[in-house]
């Protein structure tokens, strides 16, 4: 392994808060990401950021900013080598003075190879001619196979086993373990892995470092991924990504889809494609996703989960999208995954769904139309308000400033629109987005048991089956609601004092009954539970069944 390997191995295995919390007091911000007081600068008021997603820390006091490798050198005064000799260590890697080879890693490697090459070799075997017909089946041929190194691992009662096939290798059963190819039960060995076709999980640099495994029957799950390890990290890793990189090809458009099978798909209808292996996305899966293309469409599946993990995602790359990229998105009908819908419609019909996907200014503009109840003042007031914060959570100004030109535009020629002069109509109103909550009535919904948890026990069932997309009031709603259930007793106070710690009590806003209520109603009088409760009862009605 080395150095650029061993640095990214560690960056993958240790967290950036793990090895800063050895020296400073961290307070947690949020699930990634913490404060404190800055080591290298006097202050009473905490102003050193921790990101462990973005692998770095900052103080805007003193603009020390780096990752964990210049921490440990700062702190304990060490050169490079020795720092990184220091977190090796801290992680069972051993470091050769010459090359930094690290021999646990390559064996871990090396087994992943051969049982691989077990997995070919069992597929192509004639006992297993269903299997091959199966994938021939479903356009999965030869070539195919071989390009994605697909292969089968064997049912239980199969003559030829993967565990005694690597032991026959002389590798060791903790070995095995350790990279999810076996585990144990009651003190006997088993396979992670049977009766499913394999699909290779393949590192940008061309090691094969997990394997995802589809189920050839009805057993469940269908699809089966290793467990995480040593060399394997999901949210690092892009399905595919080594496919697209050794085709040698300047790609002018790549898909992000959800799953290996829907990259197979698509490679045979002849898009570049890679995927998440799930719903959830990271920082560094984006960071790799824009390095394999300027033109990134966006294809989730067409049911309900796809297109919220869609609106996710969307919101995730605010901050983050850049004038290099260009990210589109389609909404698959029908329920339909992108497999399903190439071989149900042909490619010339996904072709089509490509040209009229929508840019992240068609979003925005989308979810504050689905928001905007009438054409009253106030309502495109709000609208527009909601707009703007979305705006402003793109970082690059230039972007910024020209989605907001755009939908500048948009809003005036819906002021135009209202007013009864004749404008073009909008053509993305009517797509069927997943539904994007009202933020204010989800807010008001929080307030109210935030106020009188006793409220919970009440509507408990109806609660629970709210969805929150708007991913800062759901953390708000999980720590109030997770905080009633532990303890039915907990009152007002706790509550908000525990989103202050959080600093979580910033996303309600003025969250007072009587501020609330003011806006219902002509009386000023204290908000009793009885009108709460009726208020309540019918907000939860119009939010599910919006």
């Amino acid at each position: 392994m080395n150095n650029d390997d061993l640095k990214e191995e560690i960056k993958n295995r240790i967290k950036l808060s793990e090895i800063i919390s050895k020296k400073v007091i961290l307070k947690k911000k949020s699930e990634n990401s913490f404060i404190g007081l800055c080591p290298f600068h006097s202050e009473k008021t905490p102003s050193f950021h921790v990101h462990d997603e973005k692998q770095f820390y900052h103080c805007f006091g003193c603009e020390k900013h780096g990752d964990i490798f210049s921490f440990t050198m700062e702190v304990d005064n060490i050169d490079f080598y020795s720092a990184l000799k220091y977190l090796a260590s801290l992680i069972g890697l051993t470091l050769n003075n010459k090359s930094h080879q690290n021999i646990s890693f390559q064996n871990k490697y090396k087994t992943l190879d051969l049982s691989s090459k077990f997995f070919i070799e069992t597929l192509n075997n004639k006992k297993n001619k269903k299997v091959l017909d199966y994938l021939n089946k479903r356009g999965l041929n030869k070539e195919i196979c071989q390009e994605f190194l697909i292969g089968f691992a064997p049912s239980k009662n199969y003559d030829s086993q993967l565990i005694d096939f690597l032991k026959s290798k002389n590798i060791n059963e903790e070995e095995l373990i350790e990279i999810g190819l076996a585990k144990k039960k009651y003190n006997n060995l088993y396979g992670y892995f049977y009766d499913r076709i394999m699909i290779p999980i393949v590192s940008t640099n061309g090691k094969i470092i997990a394997f995802g495994g589809r189920s050839t029957n009805s057993s469940e799950p269908k699809y089966l991924n290793s467990p995480e390890s040593d060399v394997f990290s999901k949210r690092n890793i892009l399905f595919g990504a080594y496919n697209v990189k050794k085709s040698k090809q300047n790609i002018d458009n790549i898909i992000l889809c959800e799953g290996y099978m829907d990259v197979i798909a698509l490679f045979r209808f002849g898009y570049p494609a890679v995927a998440t292996l799930g719903t959830a996305v990271s920082e560094k899966q984006i960071d790799l996703l824009t390095k394999l293309s300027k033109n990134i469409f966006i294809v989730f599946d067409g049911d309900q989960a796809g297109k919220n993990a869609s609106i996710r995602l969307f919101d995730k790359l605010l901050p983050l999208i850049k004038t290099d990229n260009v990210f589109r998105f389609v909404f698959l009908p029908n329920n339909l995954d992108p497999e399903e819908f190439l071989i149900k419609n042909g490619k010339d019909k996904f072709n089509v769904l490509l040209e009229k996907s929508y840019f992240i200014s068609d979003i925005i503009w989308l979810m504050g139309i689905k928001n905007k109840m009438n054409d009253t003042p106030e309502e495109i007031a709000k609208f527009w308000k909601f707009i703007r914060s979305k705006i402003y959570q793109i970082k690059e100004k230039n972007l910024q400033l020209a989605i907001r030109d755009d939908l500048e535009n948009r809003i005036n020629k819906l002021r135009s629109k209202i007013r009864g002069y004749n404008s073009k109509p909008n053509n993305f109103i009517n797509l069927n987005l997943p539904k994007i909550e009202n933020d204010y009535r989800f807010k008001v919904i929080i307030a109210i048991i935030l106020n009188f948890p006793k409220l919970f026990d009440v509507f408990e069932k109806k609660l629970i089956k709210i969805k929150f997309t708007n991913n800062s009031l759901h953390e708000v709603k999980e720590v109030i609601f997770s905080m009633i259930k532990d303890n039915s007793d907990v009152s007002y106070t706790q509550l908000v004092e525990t989103l202050k710690e959080r600093d979580l009590i910033k996303f309600l806003g003025d969250f007072r009954l009587e501020a609330i209520f003011s806006k219902l109603r002509s009386s000023d009088k204290k908000v009793e539970i009885d009108e709460s409760r009726k208020v309540l009862e019918e907000l939860i009605y119009m939010v599910n069944n919006n």
